[in-house]
């Protein structure tokens, strides 16, 4: 069995209120800097937005918002095995570019994969279901 869609969006929720909250804090944290390098910014704002999800779905499996979904983000044909940075990139780019395109595709076949999934040859998993 495959996580619902709601196990994938309360991953999505509690990331995006994570991501938020660290850009509050950095944005209020760099009020204390005098002149703050755009160059710095820039990059919390990379780090943050752009390689959260790749970072954390390549190295741990998922993000923070996933671990706590109880969910996993692996390989298709090869469950135990997370997916390598540049395929958790490229599923991060798709599913941005897609937005709510992605998720209507979910009710497109038992697995509920959607279609960022199904062009990185992702699946998404119960984290517990995972050895």
């Amino acid at each position: 069995m495959y996580p619902p869609l709601q196990e994938r969006t309360k991953a999505a929720v509690i990331d995006t209120i994570l991501i938020n909250s660290l850009m509050i804090v950095t944005g209020d944290l760099l009020q204390w800097i005098p002149n703050p390098s755009p160059t710095l910014k820039a990059a919390l704002f990379l780090l943050y937005f752009v390689l959260y999800e790749p970072l954390l779905v390549s190295m741990r499996g998922g993000t923070i918002g996933h671990a706590l979904a109880g969910i996993s983000i692996r390989r298709l044909h090869y469950t135990t095995e997370k997916i390598n940075f540049f395929t958790a990139l490229w599923r991060f780019a798709i599913k941005i570019i897609l937005g709510w395109i992605s998720v209507i595709t979910y009710f497109t076949n038992k697995e509920g994969r959607m279609i960022h999934d199904k062009l990185s040859g992702a699946i998404v998993v119960y984290a517990k279901d995972v050895k």
